[in-house]
């Protein structure tokens, strides 16, 4: 029998400009169960946070307008039991 993946959030926050991989993490987070919003920017995902009241926020470092550290001290502020994850597709070639 194959292992099922349950979130331990039921609902998560996805901040990400690339459409695609947004949508491929709402996918794998929605068959788990999970209630999932994506954004595609910080300005719109503070936006979010009135009817939506994130338990995991996924964010992207790299965003247009506001970056993904300055929109997660945001969201902190006022979520802040919420767990964070913060991506980046930026790599360092010198390691």
């Amino acid at each position: 029998m194959a292992a099922v993946w349950r979130p331990c959030c039921r609902r998560v926050l996805i901040i990400e400009d690339e459409e695609v991989l947004a949508d491929n993490i709402a996918i794998f987070l929605k068959a788990g169960g999970a209630e999932v919003a994506i954004a595609n920017s910080g300005e719109q995902a503070l936006a979010h946070l009135d009817h939506f009241a994130p338990q995991c926020v996924i964010v992207d470092f790299n965003l247009p307008g506001m970056n993904g550290l300055e929109t997660l001290r945001r969201i902190r502020e006022r979520f802040p039991e919420a767990f964070c994850i913060l991506t980046t597709g930026q790599g360092s070639e010198s390691v």
